[in-house]
């Protein structure tokens, strides 16, 4: 990195690096990259929170809790930081930690569609169906072609005994991203309940 080696001080180099690296799949040379930015300027927020997500990559989540919480000590409204510890709290099974995590999140960015989406899925796990229903429709409003989003609603609607919605959910999805198996597999299982074996078959082969 050629601002790195013009100025080893520069800490926004390191963290740049970092985030560069980190998309290579490179996560210890990405930690040692945000880990040199934070010698530097212990105070760098985005550091410390792209530190935690590579830190929940590589399994260490009680790190990873830390350095996003650090991150939030010094930026209270640093919505991205709260979803992604939702996220490394949700890997670790801590799903009303991350529900909170998660609502701070769209709280403090109410057009956050990652941190809406991921509190839907909070909602869903819980049994909140109704409050998942209202996060996903969310997601759609701020971002319709999210085709996982679509697809989610429509196991939900399905849950609840609307195959229609739910086969209108997943027809969705499956526009928007044609090879989508889970939901392929899923249209044919909400055909299935309406008793259209014909469509049903033709979801599976798809």
């Amino acid at each position: 990195n050629k601002a790195v080696s013009i100025n080893e001080n520069f800490f926004e180099a390191h963290g740049n690096q970092g985030i560069a690296i980190s998309d290579q799949g490179k996560l210890d040379e990405a930690a040692a990259s945000f880990r040199k930015a934070l010698t530097i300027q212990p105070n760098y927020a985005e550091a410390l929170s792209n530190l935690g997500s590579v830190l929940k990559e590589l399994g260490e989540y009680k790190e990873a809790i830390a350095s996003h919480q650090k991150a939030i000590l010094i930026r209270p409204d640093f919505a991205e930081a709260h979803n992604n510890l939702g996220v490394v709290q949700e890997n670790w099974g801590k799903l009303d930690d991350a529900g909170a995590s998660y609502q701070k999140a769209v709280d403090f960015n109410p057009n956050y569609t990652e941190a809406h989406f991921n509190l839907g899925h909070i909602y869903q796990q819980r049994g909140a169906l109704g409050d998942a229903i209202n996060q996903y429709r969310k997601v759609l409003t701020l971002t319709p072609d999210f085709a996982l989003a679509h697809n989610n609603l429509g196991t939900v609607l399905q849950d609840l005994g609307n195959y229609q919605e739910a086969i209108l959910s997943y027809q969705k999805a499956i526009d928007i991203q044609p090879n989508f198996a889970e939901a392929h597999s899923n249209l044919g299982a909400a055909q299935r309940k309406l008793g259209d074996r014909e469509k049903e078959i033709r979801s599976y082969q798809t």
